[in-house]
């Protein structure tokens, strides 16, 4: 919906309404149909708008109270503040708009915290209540609206939509953190609460921020394992998922503007296409595939989709020109380095879909809800064979070999042996060979990250989620830590950048925690995964879809660095005033890119998070 920052003096100064506005000014892409700024003393708020619900100028943030003491600006949508709304007029409430920003106010004004437990939406606010100095910030349940934040001790503290709104702040120091510099090269993001920047913390997904008598805290006010969550409806799980998903999706159409989707085809997408043409006909519809064709596109198959439900369809071909000329684009916006390649694609698409909408849904947290990642199976299956008779494993690897897995098949034996579990599924994931990190990293940047383990999350959510079994184990351990810190940041920073908002149906909270109270065994069955779903929806979507093998988003990087782009990547990596020196071995990247391009090795996924390193170092500390 916008972009918003935000500054505290914490030493009582007036805050200077300028300031606001430069800061402001680095993310206009976020909102470009209107803009504000609020001082309230010691506090000031500044907005950028991006028009979805109520358009008219009732809407524009910062917003206050009639009494002038709450003042908020709103990061995203409330889609049941009709219903909320209702409720507030029933009981008194002087509402003098039909936003859903208005609501917030009101409800925090009678409700406090506690007024979390009212919204269903994806959201990041901030509410200054002037009269007790009190800043209230909050992060939605599952990260979908993304919050930054900086303390200056006993002078400042900034909070902002991106990162690059609190560097406008000439006092803000950047420098690297090489902690989160470690995490990036094993997983190829931060992790909440790092950011590549030192000092400067992204906020946890369904976590708070306060500021109050003089004391800043923060807490975590939502888990998909809460126990005090709504127990499952009446139904069997297939019933319930197909019950709460038709209704999440039409819950998610609420706007005073069109609403598209980007469908590629898949379970997903195709699934809230299916339901949103129950809704609004026809729905503009957005893939995007590559010129090198083969397992790269899934065209044909998103075509069919919109074909059957009667969908508006565009369609975007990405060439390795595209990666050349707009990877300086995706460098600025996504403000840390990140490597997940998919980022590229969904910037491209996001930019041709806005040309058509200013709302597109997208298929994000199904595979971590249902089951739908391959390595789920690889993963349950190496579980298994600890405990079964030698040789047994060998036997799988062969199953898998002779599936099309060979891949998964080697990496199954070699993480057999592994344990603990949380260690093992962690080094499952890493984009990057585990003991090449220490030789990358030169030695006073390893020394300086001597301290960090970059799989205590996993190791945190494997404790967390100790009562689940083991798929629901996995499932929960990738919702709180990739759904959040990769797949949410790359579509919410690709789509912002072109002032699009995505919505997320599948992650409406009360399916996510009913998903999780389904049992893994009733998830995943042999090699078939997301049982429930694709129960669910059977008769709504083709048998086709529903029975073809899971695509991913595959973006072609190693064909690329090893023909069109290697010059680019060789030219840029290898400079000798390559920036990237001054953290990591100039000589183990050399090894890399020579193990690439003779072909001996594939290290797309390593280059690309190299490259995006040394280029977002000469953007962002030049």
């Amino acid at each position: 919906m916008c972009g918003f920052v935000g500054i505290v003096n914490l030493n009582g100064e007036a805050v200077q309404a300028d300031l606001l506005s430069s800061m402001s000014q680095k993310i206009a892409h976020r909102g470009p149909d209107d803009d504000g700024v609020a001082t309230m003393g010691s506090c000031g708020f500044a907005f950028r708008r991006l028009s979805i619900i109520d358009l008219s100028a009732a809407g524009h943030q910062p917003m206050t109270t009639a009494d002038g003491r709450f003042t908020v600006v709103f990061n995203g949508e409330i889609y049941n503040y009709r219903e909320l709304r209702t409720e507030l007029l029933a009981s008194g409430a002087l509402l003098r708009t039909h936003s859903d920003t208005e609501v917030l106010l009101h409800l925090f004004e009678r409700h406090g915290a506690r007024m979390l437990e009212r919204l269903s939406g994806m959201f990041a606010f901030a509410i200054w209540d002037a009269r007790d100095r009190h800043l209230f910030v909050a992060r939605d349940r599952a990260g979908i609206k993304p919050l930054y934040f900086l303390v200056l001790p006993g002078e400042r503290l900034y909070f902002a939509s991106e990162i690059k709104a609190i560097l406008a702040d000439s006092r803000v120091r950047r420098a690297v953190e090489p902690r989160a510099l470690m995490q990036y090269l094993f997983f190829g993001h931060s992790s909440a609460p790092l950011t590549m920047f030192q000092g400067i913390e992204k906020l946890p997904a369904g976590s708070l921020l306060e500021f109050k008598n003089d004391q800043i805290s923060q807490r975590k006010y939502w888990d998909v394992l809460d126990p005090t969550a709504a127990p499952l409806e009446h139904g069997s799980p297939v019933q319930i998922v197909g019950r709460l998903l038709r209704s999440a999706v039409k819950s998610h159409m609420v706007s005073d503007v069109p609403v598209g989707a980007f469908l590629s085809g898949g379970i997903d997408s195709s699934a809230i296409v299916a339901f949103m043409s129950q809704t609004a006909r026809p729905v503009e519809t957005f893939c995007v595939g590559f010129d090198v064709g083969g397992g790269y596109n899934e065209l044909s198959d998103a075509g069919r989709i919109a074909k059957r439900f009667n969908a508006t369809h565009h369609e975007l071909i990405v060439s390795h020109a595209d990666a050349i000329a707009q990877i300086e684009t995706l460098v600025h916006h996504y403000d840390e380095p990140f490597a997940d390649a998919a980022a590229l694609p969904t910037l491209l698409v996001s930019r041709f879909a806005r040309n058509y909408v200013k709302v597109v849904m997208t298929g994000e947290g199904s595979d971590e809800l249902f089951g739908g990642y391959r390595r789920y199976v690889l993963e349950d299956l190496a579980n298994r064979m600890q405990n079964a008779p030698a040789g047994f494993g060998m036997v799988a690897s062969r199953i898998l070999a002779g599936r099309g897995h060979s891949r998964a098949a080697r990496r199954l034996i070699d993480f057999m042996s592994e344990s603990p579990q949380a260690e093992r599924y962690g080094r499952f994931l890493a984009q990057m060979d585990w003991s090449l990190i220490p030789r990358l990293m030169r030695p006073e940047v390893l020394d300086a990250a001597s301290d960090y383990d970059p799989l205590w999350k996993y190791k945190e959510c494997f404790v967390q989620g100790r009562r689940l079994d083991h798929v629901n184990r996995l499932l929960y351990t990738d919702f709180s830590t990739w759904l959040v810190d990769t797949y949410l940041e790359k579509v919410d920073k690709a789509t912002m950048a072109f002032g699009l908002e995505a919505r997320v149906p599948f992650l409406d909270h009360q399916l996510a925690e009913a998903a999780f109270r389904i049992p893994g065994s009733a998830k995943i069955r042999g090699f078939v995964t997301k049982l429930p779903l694709k129960r669910a929806l059977a008769g709504v979507l083709p048998a086709r879809t529903l029975i073809k093998p899971k695509h991913g988003f595959s973006v072609p990087i190693d064909e690329w660095f090893r023909g069109p782009l290697k010059s680019f990547l060789r030219d840029t990596l290898l400079a000798p005033d390559a920036r990237s020196s001054e953290w990591l071995d100039a000589t183990t990247i050399a090894e890399i890119c020579d193990g690439h391009f003779t072909g001996t090795r594939s290290n797309g996924t390593a280059l690309w998070i190299l490259l995006n390193f040394e280029l977002w170092l000469r953007h962002y500390l030049n």
